[in-house]
């Protein structure tokens, strides 16, 4: 019956679209141009993780996280515009393992919460939940890792 129900579940999860692969897609970064303004920028990437500036232009950085690990795009404006873009994916290696439980209680060493549950805390201190190979994202948004 467990396993049914798990079958079930990935079935369902893959059905509403299940995001994986590299965090962003081939669609969505070749349809930034130069020219593009902020919000049109926003429309395709969603907000940016960091915004950097100097005198001439300012740089918004993008993160998602897909099977392969952290997807970024890193946008420069000048004057409002899109001027340049940059993607790769960022080789963190396995994000650090915390030492407290959801509920506040310290683990010793794995920074599990049970046996086939793991929380994770990215570089940035958001959480994420991994339920034997699906990781749920603070977004909501479920990811299947080999």
């Amino acid at each position: 019956m467990k396993k049914i129900s798990v079958l079930l579940l990935l079935t369902v999860l893959m059905g509403c679209g299940v995001y994986g692969g590299y965090g962003f897609d081939y669609a969505q970064l070749s349809s930034i141009e130069r020219g593009m303004n902020f919000k049109e920028v926003t429309a395709v990437l969603g907000e940016p993780a960091f915004r950097d500036f100097d005198k001439e232009r300012e740089a918004w950085t993008f993160r998602a996280l897909g099977m392969q690990g952290w997807s970024v795009v890193k946008v420069w404006f000048k004057e409002g515009k899109v001027v340049e873009m940059k993607s790769y994916l960022e080789d963190t290696g396995t994000p650090a393992k915390t030492n407290r439980h959801l509920d506040g209680k310290k683990d010793s060493s794995s920074g599990t919460v049970d046996a086939k549950t793991k929380v994770y805390v990215s570089p940035e201190g958001k959480h994420y939940i991994q339920t034997g190979n699906i990781v749920v994202t603070p977004e909501g948004k479920h990811i299947i890792v080999p």
